[in-house]
């Protein structure tokens, strides 16, 4: 009887180099880089991507047209227009959705930067706050009672940052928070969060410091001087999460510290000088799980810990590191848990879990230190994360809520690719990332390949290859001598009957004592 060798599988579906790695539940998951947008080892270094109508919109750079707004269609990438022509930077950003069109800031020589929109085929500047040359520089984007609310600067003799609205016509200031007199005229709106009808944000009127704001489409008005005391005394109240039909966020007074807060839209209040008298107990990444409130905070004698609120009780969910701070972040909810990075002060920074009664390491990626779980994101019944290792870098890791592994090592081996802004977009999880470790940024997608090996089971002197796919699709299995090599048909192309999932399988009957197989798609 042949012995068969099975070395590799390898899978084409786009003209392009795509990585395959299996996934924890026995799935192949695809990684590929959509374009090499600036070729050669200087990247284009994508950034700000955002998921607008079919298509994902982001700001690239290259040497012909400086950073400009690009956009992919699922297929092909086309440069969305140079609006500061030439080799000049528009700096796009700050992307929302408004009634249908995407408004973001950008920059060109004889307005500034100003507010612009795109409507899927053109692109337009719809304002200019800050008149001639100069800058409004709006950002914080904000839809609410269908109008588009921002901070921009309108450019009088000092800095003027306020807050502004655009209702498709014409962009107004909604109020002058700040009087214009001293040397800032600014009351810089931010944090800008929508309530109950209204819009919530911190901003300094410039006799109250920094405090709580509340605004409607007319106007806005100072909610409350949590830390009274004049222009230089601030509560600085931010990270805003609603929760129980009120506002939960931190804010600090002079006796109290930083603490956390809570308002009805009325009245703003304490929920609890967690670290008693002036210490701060510094809650921060509030996250919405189970009916309660989560956060990262310390009572001064835990150390900063995961902590919950359920609208009455304040209470310490676990303390996970018995000897210091666990500092848990990136607190995300799947899969009925909550998921965070932790520091147990045993096994580092690794990704811990809390199910509603006991917290637990999930696992210790990186046994000699931290793993650094970043980037939580779910995509395909998954939770996606960011982690280092010192066999892969920093690269993309799976969790199917109890296992973890690696989803894709595109610096290969030891090196980092270093995957920021991602974004699930068409069945794909988009991002940038860079193959080199270091200069060569471009957008990079993983996904699920449309079929999954079942089986490879001899027969006689030959063996059968069964696949799971999906209906419709056309396969033809190939092989080759070396993986190098010349592939070459060995089956005719394998029409998959009906539209969904689908078991597949092709018998070879060759003669040849060790191949590479692959399936494509033709």
């Amino acid at each position: 009887m042949r012995t068969i060798r099975f070395r590799n599988l390898i899978v084409a579906l786009f003209l392009a180099i795509i990585a395959i790695a299996f996934s924890a539940d026995g799935q192949l998951i695809a990684t590929r880089m959509i374009t090499d947008l600036n070729p050669g080892s200087s990247g284009s270094y994508p950034s700000n991507l955002y998921v607008y109508k079919n298509s994902l919109v982001f700001s690239a750079t290259t040497p012909a047209t400086g950073r400009e707004l690009w956009g992919f269609d699922g297929t092909n990438i086309n440069l969305i227009k140079d609006i500061d022509a030439g080799s000049g930077d528009s700096l796009p950003g700050g992307f929302a959705t408004y009634n249908g069109a995407l408004y973001f800031s950008a920059y060109e020589p004889t307005n500034g930067q100003e507010l612009y929109k795109y409507d899927g085929t053109n692109i337009s500047r719809v304002t200019d706050i800050n008149p001639n040359t100069g800058s409004s520089s709006p950002q914080q984007l904000t839809v609410m009672s269908n109008e588009l609310f921002f901070s921009a600067n309108s450019g009088t003799s000092k800095p003027n940052y306020e807050l502004w609205k655009y209702n498709e016509t014409t962009a107004t200031q909604v109020a002058n928070i700040h009087s214009d007199s001293g040397s800032d005229f600014s009351s810089y709106p931010t944090g800008l969060t929508v309530f109950n009808g209204a819009l919530y944000f911190m901003a300094d009127d410039g006799t109250h410091g920094y405090e709580l704001w509340k605004a409607s489409s007319t106007n806005a008005t100072l909610l409350a001087d949590i830390n009274p005391g004049g222009e230089s005394s601030s509560s600085y109240p931010q990270y805003f999460t609603a929760f129980k039909n009120k506002l939960y966020f931190q804010a600090f007074n002079s006796t109290y510290g930083y603490e956390l807060w809570q308002t009805d839209g009325t009245n703003a209040s304490m929920v609890a000088d967690l670290n008693p008298g002036s210490n701060s107990s510094f809650p921060q990444n509030l996250t919405v799980f189970n009916n309660a409130l989560y956060f990262q905070s310390t009572d001064g004698t835990n150390g900063y810990e995961l902590w919950k609120y359920d609208g009455a009780v304040l209470s310490l969910v676990s303390d996970i590191n018995l000897t210091g701070d666990s500092f848990p972040q990136s607190l995300t909810v799947f899969s009925n848990r909550l998921f965070f990075s932790a520091n147990d002060g045993v096994h580092g920074y690794e990704l811990w879990k809390y199910d509603g009664t006991n917290a637990s390491l999930v696992t210790d990626l990186n046994p000699s230190g931290d793993s650094f779980p970043d980037k939580l994101t779910i995509f395909n019944n998954a939770l996606y994360f960011v982690a280092t290792t010192p066999n892969t870098g920093c690269e993309w890791w799976k969790c199917d809520g109890n296992i973890v592994a690696l989803a894709a090592d595109i610096n290969p081996g030891p090196g980092n690719s270093f995957p920021q802004s991602p974004v699930v977009y068409n069945g794909t999880l988009c991002f940038s990332a860079t193959d080199d470790g270091v200069s060569n940024w471009e957008p990079w997608a993983i996904w699920l390949a449309p079929f999954q090996i079942t089986s490879i089971q001899p027969t006689g002197g030959s063996f059968r290859l069964s696949w799971k796919t999906v209906g419709g699709r056309t396969n033809i299995v190939q092989s080759s001598d070396t993986i190098n090599g010349t592939f070459t048909n060995l089956s005719p192309p394998i029409i998959i009957q009906g539209s969904g999932n689908a078991v597949t399988n092709y018998i070879d009957a060759t003669t040849a004592p060790a191949r590479f197989y692959r399936i494509v798609e033709p």
